[in-house]
């Protein structure tokens, strides 16, 4: 009886430790995305890029998480891989690549251009969530980002002098 219980603590041991490495393995993996803007402040009809990176990846292989953004204010205009990432986007941001990579690099420059319903002085933010990242054969969490973008009035194309009081003389 002492042999039986003993085999059963034993066993008991074990999956708590096979779960506590896999669960160390797993969070060793996880990594943060970034999201930069080239502006942070645009005018009606201007196009800006938005792009999106990682840091601390381990052998990233691929990634896929949901791109989300106003397209009533702004709309996707293009996007360019970067790192060797190659990029699909729709409502899914997928990137993949033919070599792991590790570290802190971009993964995508997204071209967005602002619509005529983005209205002087309104924001609209661009957000990755869902964040899920791949070494080929684990899939690992990453974090979500946004970025922020705001419709300024245009600056005025004339430059003419209206008036020039000095000393109260005109």
């Amino acid at each position: 009886r002492g042999d039986v219980v003993m085999k059963y603590i034993n066993k008991i041991l074990f999956f708590v430790l096979v779960l506590f490495t896999f669960t160390l393995s797993v969070n060793a993996s996880n990594f943060s995305t970034t999201m930069t803007s080239n502006k942070s402040s645009i005018t009606a009809g201007q196009q800006f890029t938005v792009t999106v990176g990682v840091k601390g990846a381990k052998d990233l292989y691929g990634l896929t998480a949901s791109l989300s953004y106003d397209s009533a204010k702004i709309k996707y205009v293009s996007s360019i891989g970067q790192s060797g990432f190659n990029p699909t986007v729709g409502s899914k941001l997928v990137l993949d690549a033919a070599a792991p990579k590790s570290g802190t690099f971009k993964l995508v420059t997204m071209t967005f251009k602002a619509t005529s319903n983005f209205a002087i002085g309104q924001s609209t933010t661009i957000k990755i969530s869902g964040v899920e990242g791949s070494d080929g054969n684990n899939m690992f969490t990453g974090t979500a980002s946004s970025v922020s973008v705001k419709m300024e009035a245009p600056k005025s194309s004339n430059n003419y002098l209206s008036s020039l009081v000095l000393d109260g003389k005109t």
